[in-house]
């Protein structure tokens, strides 16, 4: 018996469903495979070519030079996991510029201006998850069983780093409820922990804990000093601290850390040599050994042509430095807009503006006092080459214009203005 005659338009109406059906199969496998999966990403960080105490690092004459040899091509960054890209983030070799800064937040957005891994980490969606799960790994008491100061700074540097990195909004936003409720309890633990080892810790470890822990809870605070802090991550005397993260317990239902409340910060006055006056913060406790000791570190072999002054201080910054007093005394530390008053008000006048990439001008005297607006940084002059300020919480410095955090960006143009005053 002979076969039926197969219909020649039936055939191909049947082939054609058993394409669709097939490329919606696939779509479907591929939609529910992971997005590294799919784009086969690579779970190794970038391993910097040059790194911090090489010859070829000392080689480095400049900040714009340090930032092109730490520029991670964008097609490493897209072929990364998250993982990959955070742990690139917090072994980046001049992460330690946040603290050349101002502020907590300040140097955030300076140094994630600068690196573009920083910024392609903010964008992955899964960052916030990524860094909850390292953080929950993460014990402050394994501090203790560290040899030397020098490893127990760079232990309590990890914190810091990726505590500043979590209190980012962009990395809070891209976590579920659930998981902000995980790191809201982590970081009050952690809190706490780092309270029971206080030579290594100290107030400032605890305070970089409180942004991460202030920052889930924002709304809730009414209090200006706990709201300037939440939105610069600076200024927190120590009984405010606690007020936060009693709060923050409270809210979660779990015992308050036992802070060490001692000395703290309090809001000051200086005056102008025409008495105008300037708000301050009078700082009242210091940075521990163990964080003196990773500050000098970072220092010594991230800017090795620069000479280090003094020890590294959370007492006094470079606009207090420069404009009020050269006194290693000085518990003073100056905020922007503060230092404009001096020259504002007539105390001193502007000698010049030069491109800072280019030679001290011969017209401008030796203790002039310098301004970089573009990296809210004072200094002052000290010879045909060299300026001296303090870098923030880290020492006070010798260093030549272009040689220090607050310099031009990563282009081969370096072009930064410095202005130059002279008392009136």
């Amino acid at each position: 018996m002979k076969a039926a005659p197969k219909h020649p338009r039936i055939s191909t109406l049947l082939m054609r469903a058993c394409t669709v059906v097939l490329c919606l199969a696939l779509a479907f496998v591929l939609a529910a495979a992971p997005a590294e999966r799919r784009l086969a990403r690579s779970d190794e960080a970038y391993a910097y070519p040059i790194q911090p105490g090489s010859p070829e690092w000392e080689a480095l004459d400049s900040h714009a030079a340090m930032l092109r040899a730490t520029s991670v091509p964008q097609a490493r960054l897209r072929g990364m996991t998250t993982r990959a890209l955070a742990e690139t983030v917090l072994t980046y070799p001049l992460f330690g510029d946040v603290f050349a800064y101002n502020t907590a937040q300040t140097g955030f957005d300076a140094v994630r201006a600068q690196s573009p891994a920083v910024e392609a980490l903010l964008q992955r969606k899964d960052a916030g998850s990524v860094l909850l799960l390292r953080y929950q790994s993460m014990h402050p008491a394994d501090a203790i069983d560290l040899a030397t100061d020098q490893a127990r700074g760079a232990f309590d540097a990890e914190f810091t780093a990726i505590e500043t990195v979590l209190a980012q909004p962009e990395i809070q936003a891209s976590l579920s409820p659930s998981e902000r409720d995980q790191l809201l309890r982590t970081a009050v633990a952690i809190a706490d922990a780092k309270a029971q080892v206080p030579d290594v810790y100290g107030s400032y470890g605890v305070e970089r804990t409180a942004l991460v822990v202030g920052r889930l809870r924002a709304t809730a605070f009414h209090d200006t000093d706990i709201e300037t802090f939440l939105k610069d991550g600076g200024y927190l005397p120590d009984d405010k601290a606690e007020l936060l993260l009693r709060m923050s317990s409270e809210a979660i239902r779990v015992p308050s850390p036992s802070l060490r409340v001692g000395p703290t910060d309090y809001r000051a006055e200086v005056l102008t040599p025409r008495k105008s006056r300037v708000e301050v913060i009078a700082r009242d406790f210091e940075l521990t050994r163990v964080q003196i000791t990773q500050a000098n570190d970072f220092v010594r072999t991230r800017y090795p042509k620069a000479v280090r002054e003094t020890d590294a201080s959370r007492r006094y910054n470079c606009h207090s430095y420069a404009w009020y007093s050269q006194s290693t005394s000085n518990t003073y530390w100056m905020n922007s807009p503060g230092d404009d008053t001096y020259w504002k008000d007539g105390s001193y006048l502007l000698i010049t503006s030069v491109n800072g990439g280019k030679p001290i001008p011969n017209t401008v005297p030796d203790n002039a006092k310098v301004s970089y607006p573009m990296g809210d940084h004072s200094a002052i002059k000290i010879s045909s080459t060299e300026l001296r300020s303090k870098w923030g919480e880290l020492p006070r410095m010798r260093h030549q214009p272009g040689y220090s955090p607050y310099a031009c960006g990563a282009s081969t143009a370096c072009s930064f203005i410095l202005n130059y005053y002279r008392a009136r």
